[in-house]
């Protein structure tokens, strides 16, 4: 049974918001292709007719799902750096750091964020407002990530830097950050070269490489 099932029927302003975080389950754990929300209408006392009522099909109950996620994905990688103290370059490498565990922790809302024709099915009006979401959420996680960055480069060199310097630095970092979090989920063909202990040497490197970029 997923966390939050009742025996009982949910209120259907309940039953919308169960069925969002009973997907979010499944989707973090094992991907949007073995989402079936028959079986989450099952365990949580619902009627199936509720996905169609609230999300206009299957695929709108995942991008609902996908969009609560990310948000908390935005969320959680700021508050790692938040919580990593005053430091600029600490706050970036928690940042950094947290996108990796999350990452391996949430592998199939990943791959389905990273690739999203694997939901498959034609788009809704329904699901237009969970788009929005997540194109808001990425936007402002862009916009966290170049703070960090400014901030670190400004404490690296012991300047101000200026906005020629700064304008691609946060996507090299985001690029470095995201190879690194696939990688370390379990990327298959990575997988398959048995160099473990070289990728978990690359990522303690990683600090160090960021570091030098952010001075040059």
């Amino acid at each position: 049974m997923y966390p939050g099932a009742m025996s009982s029927t949910l209120r259907r302003n309940e039953a919308r918001s169960a069925l969002i975080e009973a997907a979010l389950v499944q989707l973090a754990a094992v991907g949007p292709t073995r989402v079936h929300p028959n079986e989450l209408c099952r365990d949580l006392g619902l009627s199936k007719a509720l996905v169609n009522y609230h999300f206009g099909n299957r695929e709108g109950l995942i991008l609902e799902a996908m969009a609560l996620g990310y948000e908390r994905y935005v969320d959680t990688l700021m508050a790692a750096a938040d919580a990593a103290g005053p430091k600029a370059l600490d706050r970036l490498y928690a940042w950094m750091e947290a996108q990796v565990e999350w990452t391996a922790a949430n592998q199939g809302l990943a791959a389905a964020l990273n690739f999203p024709d694997v939901l498959g099915g034609p788009p809704t009006p329904e699901g237009e407002p969970a788009r929005a979401r997540m194109s808001a959420a990425g936007g402002r996680n862009l916009s966290n990530l170049h703070r960090l960055v400014v901030a670190a480069r400004q404490e690296v060199t012991g300047r101000e830097p200026g906005p020629e310097e700064t304008g691609s630095d946060s996507g090299v970092v985001g690029w470095l950050t995201f190879g690194m979090s696939v990688w370390l989920a379990g990327h298959l063909p990575s997988r398959a070269l048995d160099v473990d202990e070289l990728v978990q040497g690359a990522r303690a490197r990683a600090r160090d490489l960021v570091a030098l970029f952010l001075a040059g």
